[in-house]
């Protein structure tokens, strides 16, 4: 006679690797692209200790995001195309407008006779991300090309080795990637950088598969705790840019800071749940990030000029591209839905049916 199946095989904990939509992560998603917005918009950041805390925050808690819904699917070559339609498809269609209205721009300031401000046109900049990762039309695009990357790192590492291997693996590869930044080495193509990124992505794997985040019984202890990982962050935060490879002096203190941060949006996240406007744009992160360094650039020429290089003058910009994202977002997803990430271009459900 079968055993009877326990409450946990009926109804087993929800992991965020399901399709559904989980509010108090879209909220997370929200705050984290709207930090990366902020951040893009100060023409000069000062490492003040908001700068810094802001630092180990915002990129490592895109890659920890990232990684909670990280999948198998049947093998790497579904798992390759999907990742190509949700990153390699946005990139080239973001960075293809960049490059169309730059040309228009700068053709337009050529024929009024005008300075160019900014970056000019030059197809020779079209065409650097073939051969360079410092490429100059919209470069905030470098994050989908980095995290293309970690996921395929990621994905052989947690397949063909066993947990204690991966995480001594994704560690080593982490504190080379450190010790090579902080010695001024690079490697090609964003390389070093989706080597530091691997941590953040992993522990956000781990989480999203446990089900530990919709374990609420363990909130209250998080809860307790927020005041202590502010203060840890604050104390020992320091300047980190992994586009650039810039990162603290200390190892340990940069992961530490950058997972305190992650846990305290994490905790009030969980708290708040939903917020309209921002777990919105956390549903569609990936059209902000893809269209808000292109409007910077003018709305910030037009409003330094009018108010100064100044705290208030970069909150209106911000504004101004909140307001704006509000209107694209619909437009973009209803009009390009393959191009955006909402939808696969490149069916992968017919690779799925040929390996099976």
């Amino acid at each position: 006679m079968k055993a009877s199946l326990t409450n946990s095989e009926i109804n087993p904990p929800p992991t965020v690797a399901k399709k559904q939509r989980i509010e108090f992560i879209d909220l997370m998603k929200g705050i984290c692209i709207l930090m990366v917005v902020f951040g893009h918009i100060e023409n000069s950041p000062d490492d003040t200790w908001f700068d810094c805390m802001l630092q180990a925050t915002r990129m490592p808690l895109y890659f920890f995001l990232s990684g909670l819904f990280f999948k198998t699917y049947s093998g790497l070559p579904e798992f390759s195309l999907k990742k190509i339609n949700k990153l390699i498809i946005p990139f080239l269609f973001f960075y293809s407008i960049a490059c169309i209205l730059t040309y228009i721009k700068s053709h337009a300031l050529l024929y009024l006779g005008k300075e160019f401000t900014t970056t000019p046109f030059k197809w020779a900049y079209v065409i650097e991300p073939l051969f360079t990762e410092r490429f100059h039309y919209n470069k905030v695009l470098w994050f989908l090309i980095c995290l293309f990357e970690v996921n395929i790192l990621y994905y052989i590492l947690n397949t063909f080795l066993k947990t204690r291997m991966k995480w001594i693996t994704i560690i080593a590869l982490s504190a080379l990637a450190w010790y090579l930044g902080r010695n001024g080495i690079d490697l090609p193509y964003f390389l070093d950088s989706a080597m530091i990124a691997l941590p953040f992505f992993g522990i956000g794997h781990t989480l999203g598969t446990s089900g530990l985040l919709f374990h609420k019984k363990f909130d209250k202890w998080g809860y307790l705790s927020i005041g202590i990982f502010i203060a840890i962050l604050f104390f020992i935060a320091e300047p980190l840019d992994i586009y650039k490879n810039i990162y603290p002096s200390n190892y340990f203190y940069m992961y530490t800071a950058s997972l305190c941060g992650i846990a305290i949006l994490l905790l009030l996240c969980k708290w708040i749940k939903y917020i309209p406007v921002i777990s919105f744009f956390g549903t569609y992160s990936i059209i902000i990030l893809g269209t808000h360094n292109i409007l910077i650039s003018p709305i910030r020429t037009v409003i330094y000029k009018y108010m100064g290089e100044t705290n208030t003058a970069n909150w209106t910009i911000f504004i101004i591209i909140i307001l704006i994202s509000l209107i694209l977002i619909p437009i973009l997803t209803r009009t390009f839905p393959s191009l955006t990430a909402q939808k696969e271009l490149i069916p992968s459900k017919r690779l799925r049916n040929k390996i099976y």
